[in-house]
């Protein structure tokens, strides 16, 4: 059995899979909890403050439709934020150029 080392989405530190760490269910995951939540990350939750399909909890009788109820998710998932990849994907389309013709540019800049 091994141990797979993950990196942060936060912070950009290396953590082993093995320790206490945070794992979105989209597969995201961080270092911790301070880095989770600063990424965006939320577990399930009430906004009235009760405890999640408790007999209190309206998204127990209303499911989803419950405008009081938080799903567990990160940023990524919500569509918040983006990879870079994906952003110089767009940004590459957007300015009808590729990448070699990126590469190519810059160079002949520097």
């Amino acid at each position: 059995m091994g141990v797979d080392f993950l990196v942060c989405r936060n912070c950009g530190e290396t953590f082993p899979d093995c320790g206490n760490f945070v794992r979105c269910e989209c597969g995201n995951s961080w270092c911790d909890e301070y880095c989770a939540e600063q990424d965006g990350f939320v577990y399930e939750s009430c906004k009235l403050g009760f405890e999640p399909n408790s007999e209190q909890c309206q998204a127990k009788y209303y499911s989803d439709t419950c405008r009081y109820h938080i799903m567990t998710s990160c940023s990524y998932c919500r569509n918040e934020k983006f990879e870079d990849s994906e952003l110089l994907d767009y940004a590459l389309k957007l300015l009808n150029k590729t990448k070699e013709n990126l590469i190519a540019e810059y160079q002949n800049k520097r």
